[in-house]
């Protein structure tokens, strides 16, 4: 589905690697980018990108926005793309769906919304935590206490 008043709309999306190569799998625990295609039919002020991840089932996993890094240019005018860099990509192994959006700053003015534009699989990588749909990266220490 998509909605919105299109002055400004993402044509696409594509999964890459860190060497920009596009995939439509990811490694757990990997870098990985998230490339939105946008063009506009006039110039918009100070757009917010956004990207949510969910499960197949619709449970919501995560969504970010340009506004909350402060990456918020003054004025979108053309077409381009926008990326979304992971340093290591916290999904564990599963199916997950992208929505991503193009509103105003203040996020109440929806320019375009694609809902579930793309689907994606996340393969197992680096991480090792057994279950779920992130890995919060916590460390485990056991210390032995002495008997009194």
């Amino acid at each position: 589905r998509r909605w919105g008043s299109a002055e400004a709309r993402v044509n696409g999306v594509m999964c890459l690697e860190p060497d920009d190569s596009p995939v439509s799998r990811l490694l757990s625990g990997r870098p990985a980018r998230l490339r939105l295609f946008y063009d506009t039919t006039e110039a918009v002020a100070r757009p917010v990108f956004a990207v949510r991840i969910n499960t197949p089932e619709g449970f919501e996993v995560t969504t970010t926005t340009s506004r909350d890094v402060g990456c918020v240019p003054e004025k979108l005018d053309g077409s381009g793309h926008v990326d979304l860099t992971f340093d290591a990509l916290r999904l564990l192994p599963g199916p997950y769906v992208l929505t991503v959006s193009i509103t105003d700053t203040s996020r109440m003015h929806e320019y375009d919304v694609r809902h579930e534009i793309v689907r994606f699989d996340v393969d197992k990588g680096a991480l090792r935590e057994p279950s779920g749909v992130a890995a919060l990266g916590g460390q485990w220490k056991i210390e032995k206490h002495d008997s009194p």
